[in-house]
Order: structure tokens, then C-alpha cells, then sequence
């Protein structure tokens, strides 16, 4: 019988799964702030289109952080396996 060595454990913040989940909430975020400030042009609400605008940029500078740092993700080995299988 051979004894099988575990898989290396990743924590979840550093995993591929992680860094998606944190990106889809910033484009969501991105899509809601412009939708938002694009609405205030047509109304007479300047400060909340100030605040939309502003939070537009944020979310934005969000969605290019976290497409920045999905290079850095790391995967199992298993997955790894999985994905030469496929290619």
C-alpha cells in the first residue's frame, strides 16, 4: 500500500476563486456607480451626481487593482493538473 502525501493547503484570500469573486463585486460596483450618476445627470441632483462620479473613479481604480493582482493567484495542484488536461 502506498500512503498518498497530502495536497498543499492555500489559503482561500490567495486562491484564483477569491481574486474573481473580488473583481465581479468591483465591476458591479463600476456598473451601479455609473448607472447612478448617469440617472442624477438627467435629474436636477448635482451632489448626488458629484458623489456617484466620484464613487465611479474609486470602483474603477477597484476593478484595475483587482485585475492586477489576479496574476499573483495561486492554484492547487490539482487544478493545475486539471488544466493541462484540458489544453
Amino acid at each position: 500500500m502506498r500512503i498518498k502525501k497530502k495536497a498543499e493547503f492555500i489559503p482561500f484570500v490567495q486562491t484564483l476563486a477569491y481574486r474573481m469573486m473580488l473583481l465581479t463585486v468591483s465591476i458591479v460596483l463600476f456598473a451601479y456607480a455609473s448607472y447612478r450618476a448617469l440617472r442624477s445627470i438627467y435629474g436636477d441632483s448635482t451632489n448626488v451626481m458629484m458623489i456617484s462620479f466620484g464613487f465611479m473613479i474609486l470602483t474603477g481604480l477597484g476593478v484595475f487593482y483587482n485585475m492586477s493582482h489576479l496574476k499573483n493567484a495561486r492554484l492547487s495542484p490539482a487544478a493545475m493538473k486539471r488544466m493541462k488536461r484540458r489544453s
